[in-house]
């Protein structure tokens, strides 16, 4: 990681350097496919670090504790990294956006007491998503090729301008007339397909909301 180039004497920065940089992305898969070790101890040296992102990164109980220290930081990106849970992540008092690609928890209470205003999750496995309706300030939800146990969107849509349901089936889609100020909404071709009545419906309700599909194309 960064912090061990510190130890080279030909390095030409300081530890004071460090406190500059608020941006790291960490994989265990170098450019030429190799495994590189992470050491995740070494994020003390960045104690204005805002935005973390991990790939395919195994963080155990020690690891995701050092994490949860990064107090200034407002995004975290996890993708197909080894993660139990979410526990002590409420510490992370200024985090905004998160973002969870393939990566296993289950538990999304812990959310709850969060500044969240974007979440991205891909290939997630929940069983409802009712810890949604605690995130107040939640403006932008993706919920991409995931599985929700009991098929139910949020209750409380009326504060979202954004979302993406991609590839994730629900009961009924009703509930998205519920919305206030929905101004993108993303779907599959299928999920397009099937639901053409009501999106005739949402685009009345809102004339200025944009439609597209997974791969981002908009719909007229």
């Amino acid at each position: 990681m960064l912090a061990s180039v510190l130890k080279k004497e030909e390095a030409d920065f300081s530890a004071e350097d460090f406190k500059l940089i608020k941006d790291i992305a960490l994989s265990t898969v170098d450019f030429n496919r190799n495994f590189t070790a992470v050491f995740l101890e070494d994020l003390c040296h960045f104690p204005e670090l805002e935005s973390l992102s991990l790939s395919k990164v195994v963080i155990d109980d020690e690891g995701w504790e050092i994490i949860c220290r990064c107090r200034h930081l407002r995004r975290l990106s996890l993708y197909e990294c080894d993660l139990e849970n979410f526990n002590g992540i409420d510490c992370l008092r200024e985090l905004e956006r998160l973002e969870l690609i393939r990566t296993p928890v289950t538990d999304f209470k812990p959310l709850e007491k969060l500044p969240l205003r974007k979440l991205r999750l891909i290939g997630a496995n929940l069983s409802d998503l009712r810890f949604i309706d605690k995130l107040a300030h939640l403006g932008s939800l993706r919920i991409i090729s995931s599985h929700i146990g009991d098929r139910k969107l949020p209750v409380h849509l009326e504060h979202f301008h954004t979302l993406d349901l991609s590839g994730t089936d629900f009961d009924d889609y009703q509930r998205l007339t519920t919305a206030k100020i929905l101004e993108r909404l993303y779907l599959s071709e299928r999920q397009i397909n099937k639901l053409k009545p009501l999106l005739l419906e949402l685009r009345r309700q809102f004339p200025s909301l944009q439609i597209f599909d997974q791969y981002q194309t908009k719909q007229a």
